[in-house]
């Protein structure tokens, strides 16, 4: 099997792990977290843009789907990560998940009312971005005492910060090989397929785990 079977391979596992996230969470919907919901959210959201992108010609319609994609990204885990902080903190988040939510809607407005003829593939750096500030920002309220994290979200806080920083990491990158013919930003879109894919895995067992118990 060759590296470019494999991928097609892969792009059928990432949709199957979202569905049975999804499934998951709705069965288990009142034995888990309400916070953990966002959770579901998310991977439904994934789902939709997934099977979307599927159905729709990429000339037409995929360039607008990562941004969108990403904006409902960074606004669901703004939900997600306020939960967890008060005060001026929490504020903080709020702030800078509103601004960078539009930050996507900067980019998405002037291309779909035909102002723009493309997407900056820059702007799909915000997202993940935010996330794995929010991510530092909990961990750093955990080591200095001022909040307490049980090992569960320890655990998927981790997940979180290790996946939203290669997803940074892949996407700096892609903004120079995206409109270049190279074997490169294959490799690198490979890469992230797969590191998707286990990331999704990890939510799913996340989610399967937590939701075994009434909270």
């Amino acid at each position: 099997m060759t590296i470019y079977e494999l991928t097609d391979v892969l792009t059928y596992l990432a949709p199957l792990g979202l569905i049975t996230g999804i499934i998951i969470g709705i069965v288990k919907r009142n034995t888990l977290k309400n916070n953990y919901l966002i959770l579901v959210a998310y991977l439904v959201v994934a789902f939709i843009t997934d099977f979307v992108s599927r159905i729709i010609p990429s000339e037409h319609g995929n360039l607008i789907l990562l941004p969108l994609f990403s904006m409902a990204e960074i606004a669901l885990f703004t939900l997600f990560y306020q939960h967890y902080f008060s005060g001026l903190r929490r504020t903080v988040i709020i702030a800078m998940g509103v601004a960078l939510t539009l930050t996507y809607f900067g980019q998405i407005y002037p291309y779909m009312s035909g102002s723009a003829l493309y997407i900056s593939t820059f702007s799909n750096l915000s997202s993940p971005f935010g996330i794995v500030f929010f991510s530092f920002l909990l961990f750093l309220e955990h080591f200095n005492g001022r909040r307490d994290m049980d090992r569960e979200l320890f655990l998927l806080n981790s997940i979180l910060l290790v996946y939203f920083s290669l997803k940074l990491f892949f996407y700096v990158p892609l903004a120079f090989f995206i409109h270049v013919q190279s074997d490169i930003k294959f490799y690198f879109w490979f890469i992230h397929l797969t590191v998707t894919i286990l990331f999704y895995i990890l939510l799913v067992r996340f989610l399967w785990k937590n939701g075994q118990t009434a909270i």
